[in-house]
């Protein structure tokens, strides 16, 4: 994974904290388990987390989340796949019930109502992913009906590894950022982040 000195554009020595939000502020300054704490709620990748802790301080969360992405888009596949397992394991069919009755009562004008056969169908489609692949199906499932991402699983379960690397990887940029985003933009509740594996 990539750990070379930033470009210009993403960092510099002195952010001016008058135009940086607080949480940005005290990111930049929190010592440096304590930053590695946070960004690796955003992604658990381990090499990849020093790498943004240690390129701070970081002007804008703009930047930082550009510069995350980078060195995301670097990550060797042992981080991919450290970041892949930090995700809980799929196949307990009354989580997934549960999860999506929550949703369905945190999302405006959506109703979600997933039906037992597709519950049960969507965990043991978990489990065959993983038992194909090695590791959790992560999708960014944010907004999604349990249909939906049944669909999306048994659109990818067949796909060689590799690709499926690729496409995990894809998904959890798009976690990643919106943790990144919510952690120091507060844009949206952390509790009502559909954001996973489909943790669905």
């Amino acid at each position: 994974m990539s750990t070379n000195t930033p470009t210009d554009h993403n960092k510099a020595a002195h952010p001016d904290a008058a135009t940086s939000p607080d949480s940005l502020v005290r990111f930049n300054a929190a010592t440096r388990d304590d930053a590695l704490k946070l960004v690796t709620h955003w992604c658990a990748a381990p090499a990849w987390a020093s790498a943004v802790v240690a390129e701070r301080p970081y002007t804008s969360v703009a930047g930082l989340g550009a510069r995350a992405e980078k060195l995301w888009v670097n990550a060797t596949l042992d981080d991919l796949l450290t970041a892949f397992a930090a995700h809980p394991a799929i196949g307990d069919v009354e989580l997934l019930r549960t999860k999506y009755a929550s949703q369905a009562n945190a999302e405006q004008g959506q109703v979600l109502q997933a039906s037992d056969q597709t519950i049960n169908r969507l965990a043991a489609q978990n489990i065959a992913y993983r038992e194909r692949h090695g590791f959790t199906f992560i999708v960014f499932a944010t907004g999604k009906s349990a249909e939906q991402m049944l669909d999306l699983l048994n659109a990818r379960i067949a796909n060689p590894t590799t690709i499926e690397h690729r496409n995990a990887a894809g998904e959890q940029l798009k976690i990643m950022q919106l943790r990144l985003q919510q952690s120091l933009l507060n844009t949206a509740s952390a509790n009502q982040t559909q954001d996973s594996t489909q943790q669905s």
